[in-house]
């Protein structure tokens, strides 16, 4: 079994973790993290995993938690109510070479509408190191051993999926995102 997160992978993320950590627990910090999670700061956010790679939320959000920043991809998915294009940033596990997200919403009781619109029109698009690439959403089934081995190797990479599953009846939904996703 592979897995990773690639930015677990080098020395970076640790030297970043330690010196943002703090930072992101001040006032000043905090009302970044504030900032970054509102409208204004989310489309700031999406700009920055489109053109740049990166996202600043999700920076500031594994620092605060202790833990080595995800990697994120930008989800292009099709509203299912309005049909109007949708973005949403997310980090993603690659597991056996295949890229899956996982529908937290940060232990809410329903899942995030980006979950619903990959259910209603599964082909959509992700952007990944500022490519835009063709995908079709698949979720994993309950109790299979591929939701399993991926829900096991995100909750070693992000321990706050195991928190968020234990503070919401549903289960988590999994979806891997099969294309030209490149290693």
């Amino acid at each position: 079994m592979s897995y990773s997160n690639q930015a677990t992978e080098t020395s970076e993320p640790q030297t970043r973790r330690r010196v943002l950590g703090p930072l992101f627990r001040t006032r000043i910090g905090r009302a970044t993290v504030d900032f970054l999670g509102s409208d204004r700061g989310r489309q700031l956010d999406r700009y920055a995993v489109r053109y740049l790679g990166v996202s600043m939320l999700s920076i500031a959000f594994t620092a605060m938690q202790g833990v080595s920043p995800l990697t994120v991809l930008l989800i292009h998915s099709t509203g299912q109510r309005t049909g109007r294009q949708r973005e949403t940033v997310m980090p993603y596990f690659r597991v056996d070479g295949t890229a899956y997200v996982i529908g937290s919403a940060a232990g809410a009781s329903k899942d995030p509408s980006w979950v619903h619109n990959l259910r209603a029109t599964p082909h959509a698009q992700v952007t990944l190191r500022r490519r835009r690439i063709d995908v079709t959403a698949r979720e994993v089934s309950g109790g299979s051993p591929e939701r399993t081995k991926v829900w096991d190797a995100a909750v070693a990479i992000a321990p706050s999926y195991a928190v968020f599953q234990g503070m919401t009846e549903r289960a988590l939904p999994v979806i891997a995102l099969e294309g030209a996703l490149d290693s």
